[in-house]
């Protein structure tokens, strides 16, 4: 390094230097501060950690609210609706602030009466578990929900998935891969049949076709049974 003839000069740069530094360490604490709230890692489905996947959830149940109901969720699935988003808050929220925030989510998407009455009652022990991964710095708090658990338990059909962006099954994941594909020009993988998605609705969509009334099992059973490779 070639030093300026100036004393002047040389003052100027090391200061320069000493506040590049201090810019770097402030960038460096930040950075390694939001990571540790929010792992910046990805996963199968591409999305920044949990806690991202669980933000678009909860816009996901609000938009299901307003498709079923074109308001406030009725009082026989108030519980679901409640449960499943405490889950999803519990990954990205204090558990001090668990029930406030909740409170705010349901402003408008849940009955009044239920909010008032039933709601804090009714999450008790969701709040309690979430309180106790917290402190014990569990990745996952509370209660954990897949995303096709999720799917049975509230009954999403292929219709409402279509205005969902992460409460979607597997079938749904694909078709939009393959629109994307087709839209961009690109060609079908080699193992596909390039299908339009009505054709492959008209051929899969096991909410029309109701495989489980032929078996007089519940929705639930037939999902269960399939999984474990009983049918």
């Amino acid at each position: 390094m070639v030093l300026p003839k100036k004393y002047e000069d040389y003052k100027k740069q090391k200061i320069a230097r000493q506040e590049r530094r201090e810019k770097a360490r402030v960038e460096y604490l930040a950075r390694r501060k939001t990571n540790e709230l929010v792992p910046d890692e990805r996963g199968a489905q591409g999305f920044k950690g949990w806690a991202s996947w669980a933000k678009k959830g909860l816009y996901d149940l609000k938009t299901l609210g307003f498709l079923r109901y074109r308001g406030p969720v009725r009082k026989g699935e108030c519980d679901i609706f409640c449960h499943e988003a405490g889950i999803l808050l519990a990954q990205i929220s204090n558990p001090d602030n668990l029930p406030s925030n909740l409170e705010q989510w349901a402003e408008g998407v849940i009955d009044e009466g239920y909010i008032a009455k039933h709601m804090h009652n009714a999450m008790q022990t969701l709040y309690k578990k979430a309180g106790q991964d917290y402190s014990a710095k569990k990745r996952h708090k509370g209660y954990t929900t897949g995303t096709k658990t999720i799917i049975q338990k509230l009954g999403i059909t292929c219709e409402e998935m279509k205005h969902l962006s992460v409460l979607i099954d597997h079938e749904e994941r694909l078709l939009r891969k393959r629109t994307k594909r087709q839209t961009e020009g690109r060609k079908e993988r080699p193992t596909s049949q390039g299908q339009t998605r009505e054709a492959w609705l008209t051929e899969n969509n096991l909410s029309v076709s109701k495989p489980w009334e032929a078996l007089n099992i519940s929705r639930a059973t037939y999902y269960r049974m399939k999984k474990s490779g009983t049918l």
